[in-house]
């Protein structure tokens, strides 16, 4: 499965918004405006899959398995990937 997650200035038929920053697609059509200059300004290409089972990722969120901060447009869509991860910790108050 992959999808963009992308800069809300670009709406195709299936745009998902998530908010005024960011939204997220998952259509063939993104991948043809992106290649046309005419997609979103900031995009992040992400392929993979995750499943759980009924009421799992509420049982791992609520015993701390999972790290979580405030969305940071500028973090999710860094270039920078020699200092992404570390100012991510920083964000979510985590000290390495």
């Amino acid at each position: 499965i992959g999808f963009v997650l992308h800069s809300a200035d670009y709406r195709g038929p299936g745009t998902r918004v998530v908010d005024e920053h960011m939204a997220f697609s998952a259509e063939v059509g993104i991948l043809k405006a992106i290649a046309d200059g005419h997609g979103p300004k900031r995009r992040l290409f992400a392929l993979g899959y995750a499943g759980w089972a009924a009421g799992q990722l509420e049982h791992e969120i609520a015993r701390g398995d999972w790290l979580s901060a405030p969305a940071d447009e500028d973090l999710i869509f860094d270039e920078n990937v020699d200092t992404m991860w570390q100012r991510a910790y920083d964000r979510a108050g985590i000290k390495l």
